[in-house]
């Protein structure tokens, strides 16, 4: 799973006028997710204590 990222964005002319057309520049770049799974452990740690991020 991706999700798109917007490193910039360019509007030229700067500034416009009334009517007049412009142009729009995205540079995007898609970034993966990743879901790292919560474990719970028992030992060293307290029972229950939860370990890792989602």
């Amino acid at each position: 799973m991706n999700k798109p990222y917007i490193n910039s964005c360019q509007i030229t002319p700067n500034p416009v006028n009334q009517k007049q057309q412009i142009s729009i520049v995205l540079d995007i770049e898609d970034k993966p997710i990743v879901f790292q799974k919560v474990i719970y452990y028992s030992g060293e740690n307290k029972a229950g204590e939860r370990i890792g991020i989602m």
